[in-house]
């Protein structure tokens, strides 16, 4: 019997045993609930800081994700963020941050976003940051979702 007709007469036999092994095991789902990578465990933190602005000059908002529970940021994956600003006190004159124009300062563990702000008048803005980032671990990587906002001081 030649090696096509072997694997074919193998994969044949396969076919037919999975029904008989569902049929064994009643107390076992016939089918396994796949978890989406949104769902699957990672564990990390978005936080986001921004030291007061003066009206008229340029300041900086931080965004910094840290990640834990075995996993690491993957510089591989072409991670972004979109910003919006609200409110008349600030201004951005860039809302799309990403990795791949080096937007992102990342190591193993931890990656961070500096964007500037404009302060426009005295006052307070809001800054809503949502970033799409991969981390992986030794097995499997996954694509993540974090929003945070930041809330910035504009003095005279």
């Amino acid at each position: 019997m030649s090696l096509k007709n072997r694997t074919l007469a193998l994969i044949s036999v396969l076919a037919l045993s999975v029904p008989a092994v569902a049929a064994a095991c009643p107390d076992q789902p016939a089918t396994a609930t796949a978890v989406s990578a949104e769902d699957a465990p990672a564990d990390y933190t978005i936080e986001a800081t921004a030291a007061p602005v003066k009206a008229g000059a340029q300041g900086f908002a931080v965004v910094t994700i840290k990640i834990g529970g075995g996993y690491h940021w993957n510089k591989e994956y072409p991670a972004k963020a979109t910003v919006v600003a609200s409110g008349a006190a600030i201004g951005v004159a860039k809302t799309e941050f990403k990795q791949t124009s080096g937007d992102f300062e990342s190591e193993e563990t931890v990656a961070t976003l500096k964007i500037p702000v404009n302060g426009k008048t005295a006052g307070e803005g809001t800054l809503t940051v949502d970033t799409r980032f991969g981390v992986c671990s030794d097995k499997v990587c996954l694509i993540k979702k974090a929003s945070a906002n930041v809330t910035v001081v504009v003095a005279d």
